[in-house]
């Protein structure tokens, strides 16, 4: 549900205040790091010490959102008779319209999608390239810009991430919402632990946000969402630094 200016400022102060709190456990389906168990309740990062503070993040995380939320897309993917087949997020990442999304989302080259820019504006594209299995999940969609100048994100690194460290991400939760249209959603969280190419983070998602991206809080892209667990506060982004690696095989 879509709501005014005023209610979204609290909403956005208790979603903050609520993930500074939140605890991590193993759960079905996910096989936590071990640094995500044990440090789950580790909140030195996030410096939130006083309602001052609290509302300082919050500023910072509204503005933040202002600046990214443009290069948010939602994915639908249909057959060659418009029949819908799936659903997924994405991030713009270059003004020509190369779109980072998940390996498992793309899934192979040549799968036709609705690319909705974060205002409702639908365009075309395809997949191009997509890897998902025990050493990645990440995946490419080339869109048909019609001429049109697209808005982008700078890619970050997950590297500087400590454990702690307060995150973003956005996503389009089970699937684009088109009647009425809804813009991507943030969720606010923080890094729990690492894993190879993974990260885990207890920023709630869902179905529908996976390849939706993950920013730090100077809004430079460190990961992908890549597997939402059966509770909320126990997720994997695929570090932006995996996609780096495979993006010139997946084009």
């Amino acid at each position: 549900m879509w709501m005014g200016g005023h209610t979204r400022g609290m909403v956005l102060t208790a979603l903050v205040a609520g993930a500074a709190q939140c605890y991590a456990h193993g759960v079905a389906g996910i096989d936590p790091p071990a640094a995500a168990r044990a440090t789950a309740n580790d909140s030195r990062s996030m410096d939130i010490d006083s309602p001052d503070a609290l509302r300082a993040l919050e500023v910072r995380v509204r503005a933040l959102a202002v600046k990214v939320r443009p290069a948010v897309v939602g994915l639908v993917f249909t057959d060659d008779k418009g029949v819908e087949l799936g659903s997924g997020s994405g991030t713009i990442i270059s003004a020509d319209g190369w779109v980072l999304t998940a390996g498992h989302v793309a899934q192979q080259p040549g799968r036709k999608a609705s690319v909705l820019l974060a205002d409702g504006t639908a365009l075309t594209g395809v997949t191009v390239g997509a890897h998902f299995g025990p050493d990645g999940d990440v995946g490419l969609v080339k869109v048909s810009t019609g001429g049109r100048v697209l808005p982008v994100v700078p890619m970050g690194t997950s590297a500087s991430l400590a454990t702690g460290d307060p995150i973003v991400a956005f996503g389009h939760p089970l699937g684009p919402e088109r009647s009425p249209w809804r813009p991507p959603p943030l969720r606010f969280g923080r890094v729990i632990g690492r894993d190879g190419w993974r990260l885990a983070i207890d920023a709630p998602l869902s179905p529908g946000d996976s390849g939706g991206p993950v920013f730090n809080l100077d809004g430079a892209l460190v990961g992908v969402n890549s597997e939402a667990s059966e509770r909320p506060d126990l997720n994997m982004a695929a570090t932006v630094e995996s996609a780096n690696a495979r993006m010139d095989t997946m084009r």
